[in-house]
């Protein structure tokens, strides 16, 4: 098993389920704005992805005025509705094990930097996390802000592995040149395909595990 120095963690569907206080910006948004609400499944779409390209994509909207509804968006978010997220059971626990190990922590996330504080002030976070880095003008994919929690961790790729809960995290990671661990119990991957590829890893692209605790067998 590779030796890992550094664990760069996805925030929204990885450390906190953050659908609560998303899902109530959104219908803030849609109701101030007098906008047609998409099905609530659909609501979840929003969660992990930028915003604006969320809003295009399900709303149909042009690039300016998705950037309108974002910024509506994040002023009900931050001034609320952020704190409504809540860790996933067993992820402490995991950061603890990690950084009992000597591994440095770092988060890359694609939620705008003041927001990424905020979470990391009322949490505590800068007790395990080395780098708490979010979406700004520089850093505006995924790969860059990881590279961008590597750098502050003065930590090279390849002894890094990334964790999140979606596709543009695994692409993240790619470009950014670190492995990759998928983790089920957030918003895309299925606890299915965490069963397949505990029943054949060696058929499997990447890991994915159930828990956060899970998360050891694999680093």
């Amino acid at each position: 098993m590779k030796k890992y120095t550094t664990a760069v963690f996805d925030l929204d569907g990885t450390i906190f389920d953050s659908s609560e206080g998303i899902i109530t910006s959104l219908a803030h948004v849609f109701r101030t704005c007098n906008i047609e609400p998409p099905p609530h499944d659909e609501l979840f779409k929003f969660i992990g992805p930028p915003l604006y390209d969320s809003f295009m994509k399900t709303m149909g909207v042009t690039k300016k005025r998705g950037m309108e509804l974002t910024l509506a968006f994040r002023e009900h978010y931050s001034a609320g509705a952020i704190y409504l997220a809540k860790p996933y059971d067993g992820i402490f626990d995991l950061f603890d094990a990690l950084k009992a190990r000597g591994m440095k922590l770092a988060i890359a996330t694609y939620k705008q930097q003041p927001q990424v504080a905020q979470l990391a002030e009322r949490f505590n976070l800068t007790k395990w996390i080395t780098a708490v880095c979010g979406a700004d003008e520089k850093a505006n994919t995924k790969a860059l802000i990881i590279e961008k929690a590597l750098k502050q961790c003065g930590s090279l790729p390849s002894e890094a592995v990334m964790i999140g809960d979606t596709m543009q995290d695994r692409t993240g990671a790619i470009g950014a040149g670190t492995d990759f661990i998928g983790v089920s119990y957030g918003f895309e991957f299925t606890d299915e395909e965490a069963d397949n590829y505990q029943h054949d890893p060696s058929n499997a692209e990447f890991p994915i595990v159930k828990t956060p605790m899970d998360v050891l067998k694999c680093i």
